[in-house]
């Protein structure tokens, strides 16, 4: 049985929705972070750390070149995205209660 392009293209869309759903969960505890401690330095530090983690993870798993390019990025892109979500809401909320 060969692996067919739609295959591919199949995997390749459920491996980025998980990085995606990754990276969300990953924000969500580093803003948590950020909220107990009030340390806004803990965001890049966090991100700085879950990269370097999701990349060494990776790396043992076998990934290598553009497709380990492609999903460290993924997972930066899923974090901040959700970290302004997050920062969004919590600036709403902030907000309405004053």
């Amino acid at each position: 049985m060969t692996y067919t392009r739609e295959q591919h293209e199949h995997d390749t869309q459920q491996a980025y929705a998980e990085i995606q759903q990754i990276g969300a969960r990953l924000a969500r505890v580093i803003m948590e972070t950020v909220l107990t401690t009030g340390e806004v330095a803990n965001i890049n530090e966090g991100l700085e750390r879950a990269v370097t983690d999701f990349r060494r993870f990776l790396v043992e798993g076998g990934l290598c070149g553009h497709d380990l390019d492609v999903s460290v990025a993924a997972l930066q892109r899923a974090i901040i995205a959700e970290g302004k979500s997050i920062a969004m809401q919590t600036h709403d909320v902030g907000r309405t209660v004053q």
